[in-house]
């Protein structure tokens, strides 16, 4: 009786293990795919959105997804700081970047979508772009969201060509430059 214990004890453990594994190992390819940073700071919550072949259907699914796996703070990105992303396929692209503004949960804090949207050139894979101020930050009547690193924005970066090819990925800021 207690051997058969044992052996069933095993077996669960060996099963959990092999399922945590290959979730990591989903999680790594997606991950290896792009690389953000802004200066020194790797922006770990990029998340590559589900090839659907329609983009956008829901805007807030992937900030949601990311901001519940989120075992750390968010990474603080000064406005003014370049954030540099490098694909790593090195093609040469154009990807349009929308600029989101969102609530703690990932979901969008304004309705309808407010967002800022901009091109970027991507050279043998390689791109950035100033964080500058979300004008949509100011429609909060709230006094802490002008708090230092209150707002949270989140970004997805489409491919213009290739519609399916969807990244994600979140930072905190401030709602206006320092003076």
């Amino acid at each position: 009786m207690r051997k058969t214990f044992v052996v069933s004890f095993c077996l669960a453990i060996l099963f959990v293990i092999a399922a945590c594994t290959n979730e990591h190992e989903n999680n790594t390819k997606s991950l290896s795919e792009i690389a953000v940073k802004a200066g020194k700071t790797e922006i770990q919550y990029v998340v590559k959105s589900q090839d659907t072949g329609t983009v956008g259907s829901k805007e807030s699914v992937s900030f949601e997804s990311a901001m519940s796996k989120v075992d750390a703070a968010v990474p603080y990105v000064e406005l003014g700081e370049t954030i540099h992303i490098e694909m790593k396929d090195k093609k040469s692209d154009a990807y349009e970047l929308l600029d989101y503004i969102l609530k703690e949960d990932g979901t969008l804090k304004y309705k309808p979508l407010p967002t800022n949207t901009k091109t970027i050139e991507f050279d043998k894979g390689k791109g950035s772009f100033v964080l500058n101020e979300n004008i949509w930050t100011s429609l909060s009547s709230q006094f802490n969201d002008y708090e230092p690193g209150a707002t949270i924005r989140g970004f997805r970066l489409i491919n213009k060509e290739d519609k399916t090819k969807e990244f994600t990925f979140i930072v905190r800021t401030d709602a206006n430059k320092r003076k």
